[in-house]
């Protein structure tokens, strides 16, 4: 049966994958069943920046001419290389559906394993971007390049611009070097916020003064930390600190993107739950002394 990529999973793709990463197309595909790639990808839709009125927009997608691209055993020579694999690139549009702006993509469909004239199926597919514009970026948000440091704005902006062209290992360095700069002003900024049991964090803060030993800080502090950061049944602190330890070449580049894009959603995450705390506190703050006066 043949399992193709669903119209979700392909709007995350064209939204939100960066150059060179590749998604699952189909797997299944029966050699005898003529897929129309064209047709497939016609008028699927997508959300994306508009340049042209500065917001978001639904986007179109409109193949950029008549030939009809299909997929099956008659023709699968048109689509393989030298190795027998499948290997095909085509361009296609995005179109504004409020202005009619257009983007650009150039896709590439490919098989990691070769086609086998003996096998009733098409090796399983998979896409990747390999061309756009407007291009991908991932532009870093105010609240959370607002509380780093200089240098750590720095190295933020360096790690979104690696993730941008899937270069997994430069983006987990930098997140790494981001994670042990701020980690100790994450938690001390924590230990000056009030709530209940914020006495216990505080004690533990000052031990940490003195013996500088950030693991058993961070494993103190969570049971008595804001229910904000508790939230997700696990300690995100905790979790952004393990990134330290080993060396990134531990890692395949697969596995360095993976991590590099997940430790960029949990840090965005753990700085505006303390941004929150922090600000709501000092407006109340303000309220109650206005009050007062």
């Amino acid at each position: 049966m043949l399992n193709i990529i669903n119209d979700k999973d392909l709007a995350n793709f064209l939204k939100d994958s960066p150059l060179y990463s590749k998604v699952k197309f189909f797997e299944g595909q029966p050699k005898d069943f003529e897929f129309n790639i064209h047709e497939f990808f016609e008028d699927k839709a997508y959300k994306f920046y508009c340049p042209s009125e500065s917001d978001y927009h639904t986007f179109k997608i409109k193949p950029t001419s008549n030939q009809i691209y299909l997929l099956c055993e008659k023709a699968i020579g048109y689509y393989i290389d030298d190795s027998e694999k499948i290997n095909h690139s085509f361009f296609f549009n995005g179109i504004c559906q409020s202005c009619g702006y257009r983007m650009d993509f150039l896709v590439n469909i490919f098989s990691e394993t070769p086609f086998k004239s003996d096998e009733l199926v098409l090796p399983t597919t998979y896409l990747k971007k390999i061309g756009q514009f407007p291009p991908f970026e991932r532009n870093p948000e105010k609240e959370v390049l607002d509380y780093l440091t200089d240098e750590d704005k720095d190295n933020y902006k360096k790690a979104l611009s690696n993730l941008a062209v899937s270069y997994g290992i430069g983006a987990f360095a930098y997140f790494r070097r981001i994670i042990e700069n701020e980690i100790k002003r994450i938690v001390k900024d924590i230990s000056q916020l009030e709530f209940e049991n914020a006495d216990k964090v505080r004690n533990a803060w000052r031990q940490y003064e003195q013996n500088h030993q950030m693991t058993n800080l961070i494993d103190n502090i969570y049971d008595y930390l804001p229910r904000s950061l508790k939230e997700m049944g696990d300690n995100p602190i905790k979790l952004l600190h393990q990134q330290l330890s080993g060396g990134i070449h531990e890692h395949s580049e697969t596995e360095c993107l993976d991590k590099a894009k997940r430790v960029d959603i949990l840090l965005r995450y753990v700085i505006k739950k303390v941004n929150s705390e922090k600000y709501e506190l000092k407006d109340v703050k303000n309220a109650m002394k206005g009050l007062r006066e």
